[in-house]
This record gives C-alpha cells, sequence and structure tokens, in this order.
C-alpha cells in the first residue's frame, strides 16, 4: 500500500513537471512556484507566476496539479481534468491568489469547472477596484503560443484561461454561450488582460 502510495506520488510529480515545463515554454522567461493555501490549510495548490508577460507590467500565472483531482467530465473515452492560466494587468499583486481561490474551489468540488464555467462575485475580494467582479474559464491564449492540451494516463488535460468578466458579460455568456461572447469581446478589442477594463456590454 505505502509503495503504491509513493508510485502515485512520483507520477504526479513528473505530470507536474510535465506541465510546468510546458508553461515555461509559453510564458518565457525564468517562472517561480509559489504554494498557495486555502484559508482552512486544508488545501494547496502550485501556482507558476511570470511578470512582464505577455506584456510589460502584466503577470501571468498557471496552475500546477489541479489535474490530480476530477471534475465529472469525459473526453475520449478518458477522464477529462483542467489545468487554470490567465494573465493580469496592474494591480495584479493579489492575481496569483485569485487563480489559487478558483483553483482550489474546483478541487474541493464547490463549484463546477468546464470550458464556459463563471465563477462568480470573486474578483472584487482580490482586486477592490475591478468593476469586473466575475471569472470565466475558457479555452483562451494571452500569449503568443497557446498551451496545448496533454495526454496522460489516465486522463486528458486542458487548459482554461481565466477572463475578468462584468454583470452583463456574464448575463450575455449565460444567454448566448461563450462563443459569441468572446466574439463580442475580440470585436470591441476588449483587453482582456485588465480588471480595470470597461464593459463591453
Amino acid at each position: 500500500m505505502m509503495q503504491k502510495h509513493f508510485q502515485t506520488l512520483e507520477t504526479q510529480l513528473r505530470q507536474n513537471e510535465f506541465l510546468y515545463r510546458q508553461a515555461c515554454e509559453v510564458f518565457g522567461g525564468t517562472p517561480r512556484v509559489f504554494r498557495h493555501y486555502d484559508p482552512s490549510n486544508e488545501m494547496s495548490i502550485d501556482i507558476l507566476t511570470e511578470q512582464d508577460v505577455p506584456q510589460e507590467q502584466t503577470v501571468s500565472c498557471a496552475t500546477l496539479g489541479m489535474m490530480h483531482y476530477p471534475v465529472g467530465l469525459r473526453e475520449g473515452g478518458k477522464p477529462l481534468r483542467f489545468e487554470l492560466a490567465g494573465a493580469c494587468k496592474g494591480p495584479n499583486e493579489n492575481f496569483p491568489d485569485l487563480l489559487s481561490r478558483c483553483a482550489i474551489a474546483v478541487m474541493g468540488t464547490k463549484i463546477r469547472c468546464f470550458d464556459g464555467a463563471v465563477f462568480p462575485d470573486i474578483v472584487r475580494t482580490y482586486i477592490p477596484e475591478s468593476r469586473l467582479p466575475h471569472i470565466l474559464l475558457t479555452e483562451y491564449s494571452f500569449w503568443s503560443a497557446p498551451l496545448e492540451a496533454v495526454a496522460f494516463e489516465p486522463f486528458n488535460v486542458r487548459w482554461l484561461t481565466a477572463i475578468f468578466l462584468s454583470d452583463s458579460e456574464s448575463d450575455f455568456c449565460a444567454q448566448h454561450g461563450v462563443t459569441h461572447l468572446l466574439a463580442r469581446l475580440n470585436e470591441a478589442n476588449a483587453d482582456l488582460c485588465d480588471p480595470l477594463r470597461s464593459s463591453v456590454l
């Protein structure tokens, strides 16, 4: 039993390392990894952080390890798991904590995770001046190359990117779907890294 436990941990570490290298290639620079805990210190997630990416005064972050928690979805006959990524213009010193809060909520099964999921009323706890209180998780890239899906055994991993949303944008997403919302945001040339941007809807 103990040997199997260590084998599982070793496998998870190798998988985390693979995604670390993948994120490093996409973000560039020399990212650092910090462990973030929930308020009760019962759960934790590692967050890879790189400054001034994809532009100056912007921080890029990615989770490492959320994939080890099932979300009840399947793809190609295998369980589907997720990791989260995102980028945030200043003020952004609390953005890694915000991303870890989202990840730990999924890990603790307090909120469902899928492409198009919206985490309501979570932003202002970490960025009080933001007029965009919600976080959308979707397949989107702020960087010159995307974070590609990975096939491990026995599960597949996809990356979801965190995007700030206003109340009206969140309502539009619920009514018309994430694809139509992203089209509207792109048409408006919205800076989706900016938690202080104006709502486009």
